[in-house]
């Protein structure tokens, strides 16, 4: 449940736009330096590839079974 309540706040997003409204544009410097962390981790975790990639699919194959490996595109935003 806390997986799903996690994906759907977003915090990440809330902090962002919080930081752009209240720190860019409003003068808040505890907001404006908030939001260049974030922006920046968020750069450098994308730069280096943090984080291991979930399993799809996991099952056990016999002998005399065949696996196929196929990789799925990315999602981009025009496509969800």
């Amino acid at each position: 449940m806390f997986g799903s309540l996690f994906r759907i706040l977003r915090p990440v997003r809330l902090i962002k736009r919080k930081a752009i409204t209240a720190g860019l544009f409003g003068g808040d410097r505890k907001w404006l330096v908030l939001g260049g962390i974030v922006f920046v981790a968020g750069k450098v975790k994308a730069l280096f590839g943090f984080g291991e990639p979930e399993p799809v699919y996991i099952e056990e194959i016999k002998a005399g079974q065949r696996l196929v490996v196929a990789h799925a595109e990315p999602r981009k935003r025009r496509r969800r």
